[in-house]
C-alpha cells in the first residue's frame, strides 16, 4: 500500500539531536499543520471541598490536552533493512522526552517535547516508501527557540536603593502561556563584591512593581558567577577558582524575604538592575499554536 499524498514537500526534522537528513528521509505532509494542529483549548478546572465549608473552592485551571498529530516519513531510496532498523531505534526507543523540530518556515521557529510511536508501514512495488508516525507531546503547548539576552551594568558604589542606572527590557509574546521563569546568569565586575539587583516594574510609567531577584553584598568576588534558574528554585556558582559550576544553598546568595525568584509576564517587562556586572537573561516561551 503507498500512502495517498500527491504533493511530497522536502522538510527535515530533528528529533532526539539527530537529523532525519542523515538518513535522506524526510516529512511528506507538514504543510498546514499549524492551521489545522489544536494546541491548549482544554482545561480543567482545580477545585475541591473543604471541611467546614459549605462552599466549594476553586483554585484555577490546569490544561489537560496535550497535543498529539500524526505525520508521515517519506524514503525517497530504498533503504537497508539494517539502516530501516536503525531510524526505527532512533525515532521509536527513546526512554524520555525529545525534542522535535522542523525546518519548514511555518514551524522553524516551533518545537515540542515528546515521543514518536510507530503507525504504519507504506510499501510498492519497488519497495518500502512510507511509514506513518504518531507525536505525542508531554504538554498541551509547542514550545519556541529559547530567548537570550545579555547587558553590560555599571552603578556607583554610593547608587542608592532604587536608584537604577541600567534597564533591560524584555518583550513577551502575549500569545506565550502562563509566566516565563528565566534563567538569570551574572558575571561580578566589581572588586568591593557590591550587590546586584534585579527588580520587574512592567511597562509604562504606571507599572506596579512585580518582583525582584536581589544577589547579597559581600557573596561574590570579582569573576565570580552566579546562575539562578527561577524554573526550578536553584542556584549555582562558579568561584574563578573553579573549573565548572556547583549548586549551592540559594539561601546564601539571594534575599528571599521578597520574591526572590524573578518572573516574567506577557507583555513588556522593564528590568531595572543595579550592580557591576555581566548580566544575561534567557527564557523560553510556551505557545498555543494552531486553531485556538
Amino acid at each position: 500500500k503507498v500512502g495517498d499524498y500527491h504533493m511530497v514537500e522536502e522538510c527535515y526534522f530533528t528529533f532526539a539531536n539527530k537529523s532525519s537528513e542523515d538518513y535522506e528521509i524526510y516529512l511528506c505532509n507538514i504543510g498546514g499543520l499549524v492551521e489545522t494542529l489544536t494546541s491548549g483549548v482544554d482545561g480543567e478546572i482545580v477545585s475541591d471541598n473543604v471541611f467546614g465549608n459549605e462552599k466549594q473552592l476553586v483554585y484555577g485551571v490546569r490544561e489537560n490536552q496535550q497535543i498529539s498529530f500524526d505525520l508521515t516519513i517519506h524514503f525517497p531510496n530504498v533503504i537497508p533493512f539494517t539502516t530501516l532498523c536503525e531510524i526505527k531505534n532512533w525515532l521509536f526507543r527513546q526512554n524520555k522526552p525529545q525534542k522535535l523540530s522542523f525546518n519548514h518556515p511555518d514551524l522553524k521557529d516551533y518545537y515540542f517535547w515528546c515521543f514518536l510511536r510507530y503507525k504504519e508501514d507504506y510499501q510498492d512495488a519497488t519497495g518500502f516508501k512510507d511509514m506513518s508516525i504518531t507525536v505525542q507531546s508531554i504538554s498541551p503547548y509547542a514550545y519556541k527557540t529559547p530567548i537570550l539576552l545579555s547587558k553590560t551594568v555599571k552603578t556607583t558604589p554610593e547608587t542608592e536603593t532604587n536608584s537604577h542606572l541600567e534597564e533591560m527590557r524584555i518583550n513577551i509574546d502575549s500569545a506565550n502561556i502562563g509566566t516565563i521563569k528565566p534563567i538569570i546568569k551574572c558575571v561580578q565586575n566589581s572588586s568591593d563584591n557590591r550587590q546586584i539587583q534585579i527588580e520587574n516594574w512592567g511597562a509604562g510609567t504606571d507599572a506596579n512593581y512585580l518582583n525582584t531577584t536581589t544577589v547579597m553584598k559581600n557573596v561574590l568576588n570579582k569573576g565570580d558567577i552566579i546562575e539562578i534558574d527561577t524554573q526550578n528554585k536553584k542556584v549555582r556558582i562558579k568561584k574563578t577558582t573553579d573549573e565548572d559550576f556547583q549548586v549551592v544553598n540559594a539561601t546564601k546568595y539571594l534575599d528571599l524575604d521578597g520574591n526572590g525568584f524573578i518572573y516574567l509576564n506577557n507583555g513588556v517587562n522593564i528590568l531595572k538592575i543595579n550592580g557591576d556586572c555581566d548580566i544575561s537573561v534567557q527564557y523560553t516561551p510556551s505557545v498555543r499554536i494552531g486553531g485556538v
